[in-house]
């Protein structure tokens, strides 16, 4: 899969529509190849925003949605 910048829009609109009960994620302070940045960040966005941080296991995070539906 090539991540276009349309391609990453379309990840983010389904986080957001069709959202998930939970998500896991690397952490901010995860080391992660700054290349990749551009791809974690803004879902990273639209996760912190939308979820509330439950644990966190290591450089990962389990968020759970903030309004179950």
């Amino acid at each position: 899969m090539a991540l276009t910048q349309q391609s990453l829009e379309g990840i983010r609109d389904d986080l957001i529509a069709r959202a998930p009960k939970y998500v896991v994620t690397r952490g901010q302070n995860a080391v992660r190849p700054p290349k990749w940045d551009f791809v974690w960040a803004p879902l990273y966005q639209v996760v912190t925003n939308r979820y509330v941080l439950r644990q966190t296991v290591g450089f990962y995070e389990i968020w759970k949605r903030a309004n179950p539906s």
